[in-house]
């Protein structure tokens, strides 16, 4: 069987108040759906991709708004009319409840959705020729351990493995999981805000197509990131290529995956040097999304203003004096684009006049992200009656620099 990969689509994603709707959509079709698909298929036309799936974070909030779900129905529709069916599960950043709302419907299409995580029914599975397709929402140590209450779940190790365990996967016939949970080989550290799951959770499964990590990455045998189709963040510049996994998969356990490069809308740089250099001809205008450290700049008025025409898409403009570096201020409020970690930062900085630290900003966004669920889903009670906690680990190390996204 071959299937095509993907996750982390993040549809509604604006980045320091710029949509990327555009290169979302560019990504996914007219690369992922277009030229990639057209590739793939001219290459080995006896070989037909009979499945997607898609590992989660399909919107950057919770919430999304009316064009995203507009987006993520014309991606449905896309790959329903190329003949492929289509396998999907939700991840931390959307409402289980809210994705699967139509999933019965959508099954008479081959539209195959996670459902919300509950303890009787913990892992949606479907069939797919010789394969069953497991499908395992994101879920947190906390809602696992409320559902099995007499259980010995000291970890997200443990509490994934109960999860499947209940489940009864893997089974007999052989299986695909898609998982949308930060993981490592060794299962120490976080990723982000979340602890890592062992790799080793997933062996005996036939593939685990995961979701989460924004970069490509293998984390064990047949376990495999995808990584998101955009890039999402200024970490992610470093490394800015993309792309969408292709898997060719047997009953007797032998894999193959291709790795097709997505070619961006916009590209990502990452410029450090000083004015004048960046105003002169070393480096050439561009239409790139732009993250730009600039120094010696004394004496030039409107530093900002003479960037922007050559870095239209400037994202984030840091200066570089000889005590450091400091971001730009930016008061603009735009309410499309509103994040609560940067109205949070920019209320600490006027009220204490320094950023808030690491571990107060991810407390801060942890105990929002909870709290807009619990409206989306209508759990305002449940949350109230939760004893109050902040981040998982948010004053531990972290192993990761914001690829969760």
């Amino acid at each position: 069987m071959r299937f095509m990969h993907i996750s982390d689509l993040h549809l509604g994603k604006r980045l320091n108040e710029t949509d990327l709707s555009a290169d979302i959509e560019h990504a996914l079709f007219s690369e992922i759906f277009g030229r990639i698909y057209s590739e793939v298929t001219a290459e080995a036309p006896d070989k037909p991709i009979e499945a997607l799936m898609i590992a989660g974070d399909i919107y950057d909030k919770s919430l999304p708004s009316a064009d995203a779900e507009e987006l993520f129905g014309r991606l449905l529709s896309t790959a329903a009319g190329l003949g492929m069916k289509i396998f999907c599960i939700s991840g931390n950043h959307d409402s289980a409840r809210r994705i699967a709302a139509n999933e019965k419907l959508l099954s008479k299409l081959g539209i195959y959705i996670s459902r919300e995580f509950s303890a009787e029914n913990p892992v949606r599975v479907e069939r797919l020729g010789e394969f069953d397709i497991a499908l395992l929402p994101f879920i947190a140590l906390p809602d696992v351990r409320a559902s099995y209450p007499n259980e010995d779940i000291p970890d997200i190790t443990a509490a994934v493995k109960t999860v499947l365990a209940r489940a009864g996967l893997p089974g007999e016939r052989p299986c695909i999981l898609a998982a949308h949970q930060a993981a490592s080989e060794s299962g120490i550290g976080l990723v982000g805000t979340q602890q890592c799951v062992c790799s080793d959770v997933f062996s005996g499964f036939a593939y685990t197509a995961l979701g989460h990590i924004h970069t490509p990455a293998d984390v064990g045998e047949r376990v495999r990131y995808c990584g998101s189709p955009v890039c999402f963040s200024g970490s992610e510049a470093k490394s800015p290529q993309k792309y969408v996994d292709i898997v060719d998969i047997e009953p007797d356990g032998s894999c193959a995956v291709q790795h097709r490069e997505i070619r961006p809308l916009h590209g990502f740089r990452i410029l450090d040097d000083s004015f004048e250099r960046l105003m002169s001809d070393d480096y050439p205008a561009t239409t790139d999304y732009c993250y730009i450290t600039v120094s010696d700049f004394d004496g030039v008025t409107g530093v900002t203003q003479q960037l922007r025409t050559k870095f239209v898409n400037l994202l984030s403009l840091k200066y570089r004096t000889e005590t450091g570096s400091s971001a730009e201020e930016d008061d603009s409020f735009d309410e499309d684009g509103w994040s609560f970690g940067g109205e949070f930062s920019r209320f600490c900085r006027k009220v204490t006049g320094g950023d808030p630290e690491e571990e107060l900003l991810k407390s801060a966004e942890y105990i929002f992200e909870l709290t807009e669920k619990a409206f989306a889903e209508g759990r305002i009670s449940e949350l109230q009656q939760r004893t109050p906690e902040l981040c998982p680990g948010a004053s531990e190390e972290t192993g990761g620099d914001g690829d969760d996204n």
